[in-house]
């Protein structure tokens, strides 16, 4: 994800957006270590001094009720966590309708 996310910061690009694929029980991909490994690396790259343009990375999640809530239990703990790094860009997740 950070090098996806830093190939969007050279082409100067503003936002970001990653789909949550393969996760949870339809496809397989436990929705606990997508959460984490995605929240986890997208917040320390947001956190980082130089992001370049880039200002909002957006994760867009499957129609999955229980996913959206595992993301954002996820979310704010990494959030609490990582509470003494202040970030450049904003990271938020989205639930596909």
């Amino acid at each position: 994800y950070s090098q996806y996310i830093g190939a969007r910061k050279r082409l100067d690009a503003e936002s970001v957006s990653l789909p949550a694929i393969s996760c949870g029980d339809y496809f397989g991909f436990p929705t606990e270590d997508c959460a984490y490994v995605m929240l986890t690396t997208c917040i320390k790259w947001a956190a980082q001094e130089n992001t370049g343009a880039v200002r909002n990375i957006k994760i867009c999640l499957h129609k999955d009720k229980d996913g959206f809530i595992t993301f954002k239990q996820f979310y704010d703990a990494i959030l609490k966590q990582e509470q003494g790094e202040k970030a450049s860009a904003q990271v938020n997740y989205v639930q596909l309708k």
